[in-house]
């Protein structure tokens, strides 16, 4: 953000004009505060064939970031729709998942071809200077498939990467050292694990295991839980925490965004409220300003010329009275 300064001439001049304006009036004309921008409740992006997976926000900025299966470029949005290249690296084949490391100027995407190649690539958040760029193939040298998906970062600035065909989740430190962090056999079903968090007041990522959401302590990773929560995620994707209790998922098979809400940490969660995207496919979730964006992939329809494809506000349908006398059964490690 830029701050312009003004000379202390101009500076004196101005108030001058102003008391000469003031004495000129009969009444002071009443201040008023500074209008907070109104978020819109639709972005549109229009791009012939884009097919974005990944959507993020980001603050310093003020833009969103989207993905594209078309040619892997990461392509930075504006309100009003207006979009152009951000990352455009010719190492990704395909870009997916993103994440917005505000606090330390990072942009991490998710990259593959869907089948062997599996890589990270981080960028820098405002200018989109190439940082670093790993490759995970070498992390497992007998598992020849790789589908790299999300990524998130912790409170230390660690990157952790779900692998939907190896079944693996990565860590990545910021020097760019990786290492696998947890593997087990009910990550083994093609993507089994898709979208990951980390949240901060337990020290744990979630993460989709379809049909479920796990929680994963990062002390403790091999004693991973599944969130206890009175319903299942057929079809789950994208993760995004809109706060410390308020966890949002996103299904595309069938198409819902859920709105979970925890008091315990997610040990256990219950829906609180559903938003029907409608026949859109969508894939994923950013968080702004407290509100859940989600974006409208249409996957589904890679066949078919497509052009649109927004980025839309979730308007929650209040569930929580249908979820109050809900029993929580306890937590199972592992499952």
């Amino acid at each position: 953000m830029t701050i312009r300064r003004i000379r202390n001439g101009v500076l004196i001049a101005l108030i001058g004009l102003a008391f000469s304006v003031t004495s000129a009036q009969d009444a002071t004309p009443e201040v008023t505060p500074t209008m907070q921008m109104e978020l819109p409740d639709r972005v549109p992006l229009v791009r012939a064939g884009l097919f974005p997976e990944g959507v993020e926000w980001d603050a310093l900025n003020n833009r969103f970031y989207v993905s594209s299966l078309q040619d892997g470029t990461v392509y930075m949005v504006m309100d009003d729709g207006t979009h152009s290249a951000f990352i455009n690296d010719e190492r990704i084949p395909v870009s997916l998942g993103l994440e917005a490391d505000e606090e330390r100027n990072r942009l991490l995407v998710a990259a593959t071809d869907q089948q062997r190649e599996g890589y990270l690539g981080v960028y820098d958040l405002t200018t989109g200077a190439d940082l670093l760029w790993v490759d995970f193939a070498p992390l497992l040298p007998d598992d020849p498939e790789h589908f790299i998906n999300d990524v998130t970062v912790d409170g230390d600035g660690n990157a952790y990467v779900t692998d939907s065909f190896a079944g693996v989740i990565y860590r990545v430190d910021t020097a760019g050292n990786a290492e696998v962090f947890l593997e087990d056999e009910t990550f083994s079903t093609d993507f089994a694990l898709n979208g990951i968090v980390y949240h901060a007041p337990s020290d744990s990522l979630l993460a989709v295991r379809l049909p479920d959401v796990i929680q994963i302590p990062l002390a403790n990773p091999t004693d991973f839980a599944r969130v206890q929560v009175d319903a299942q995620f057929i079809g789950a994707d994208g993760l995004v925490l809109l706060d410390d209790q308020t966890l949002v998922v996103v299904t595309n098979n069938p198409a819902q965004v859920y709105r979970l809400e925890s008091g315990d940490d997610f040990a256990s969660a219950r829906v609180t409220g559903m938003f029907d995207p409608g026949d859109m496919f969508p894939t994923t979730v950013a968080a702004r300003d407290g509100e859940a964006y989600v974006l409208y992939a249409q996957l589904n329809a890679q066949q078919e010329p497509r052009e649109e494809f927004p980025i839309v506000r979730a308007e929650f349908e209040d569930t929580g009275a249908m979820m109050d006398d809900a029993a929580t059964p306890e937590a199972t490690p592992g499952t």
